[in-house]
């Protein structure tokens, strides 16, 4: 099993993120199960108080709400 700090999720959301490609396809795998992960609740504070605080609050919302 494998953790997925903040920058995993930051970067699938963010376009223009070097890693943004490679997180989505990591978090894809995690979404059929092919590969197993863990987070924790300081990771999902630190997501809502940067996308609180960023334009890409927006992006946030769409992502989450799929």
């Amino acid at each position: 099993m494998m953790y997925l700090d903040t920058n995993v999720f930051l970067s699938a959301v963010e376009t223009h993120d070097p890693f943004h490609k490679e997180a989505q396809v990591l978090l894809k795998l995690v979404e059929t199960g092919k590969i197993f992960a863990t987070t924790s609740t300081e990771t999902f504070q630190e997501i809502v108080h940067v996308a609180k605080k960023t334009e890409s609050a927006g992006k946030w919302h769409q992502s989450l709400s799929r």
